[in-house]
């Protein structure tokens, strides 16, 4: 009978057994081709990317939409972001009278913000939560002075300089170049800015008050 395989395997002075190695009388058969569609070692897949056997794509397709909706009310309120940041212990939704009276969809005084609508945008979720960090950072009772105090100046800079046609682009231009104003309309329209958002961001737009084309018409735009 004629030998097919021969191996050697001996025992290192550590006492480890080395792998077995084969001579040239060695011979396997060749491993068969993977059928096309297939991965070596998984289960066949269907033409729509589904697994044999695994409940099909249709139960996955079912699971990320119903994930994609619940980011989406998540984001509706503000999402992960807002809450951690303290925001709801302290707001109250269906502030009707702001809309009717002020014409604004938002306000925070003190640290408590006013929504005129039950479910608000997250937009505005997000320029709010930017308030009350700010207010939360000047220690609640700074925070209105020196947003007095910038749009004061924003008033006075704008006036002298003469290009505003009427008083309400004044006031408008003063109010768009509030530093607190401008860190609040920056961040509202990116989702992760509260957790990236460094304390007083604002302070980088102190001082800086942009053309006045930049402005005007900016908020009947949003």
């Amino acid at each position: 009978m004629v030998e097919l395989c021969r191996s050697r395997s001996f025992r290192t002075p550590l006492g480890l057994q080395r792998p077995r190695r084969r001579t040239w009388l060695s011979w396997r058969p060749p491993s068969p081709r993977t059928p096309p569609g297939r991965r070596r070692g998984c289960a066949p897949t269907s033409p729509t990317g589904a697994r044999n056997g695994r409940g099909g794509g249709a139960r996955r397709q079912a699971k990320s939409a119903s994930n994609k909706k619940r980011r989406a009310s998540r984001w509706a309120m503000g999402g992960r972001d807002a809450k951690d940041c303290g925001l709801f212990p302290l707001h109250v939704t269906e502030c009707s009278f702001l809309r009717g009276l002020l014409g604004w969809e938002a306000f925070t005084f003190f640290g408590v913000i006013l929504f005129a609508d039950k479910v608000p945008e997250g937009d505005t979720v997000r320029h709010e939560t930017i308030h009350y960090l700010q207010y939360r950072e000047l220690a609640f009772l700074g925070m209105p002075v020196l947003y007095m105090t910038a749009l004061l100046a924003g008033l006075c800079v704008y006036t002298w300089r003469g290009r505003c046609e009427s008083v309400g682009e004044v006031v408008e231009c003063a109010y768009m170049a509030n530093p607190f104003e401008r860190e609040a309309y920056f961040g509202e329209g990116k989702r992760r800015y509260l957790n990236r958002r460094r304390p007083f961001s604002w302070w980088k737009y102190v001082g800086s008050f942009p053309p006045e084309v930049r402005f005007i018409g900016a908020l009947q735009d949003r």
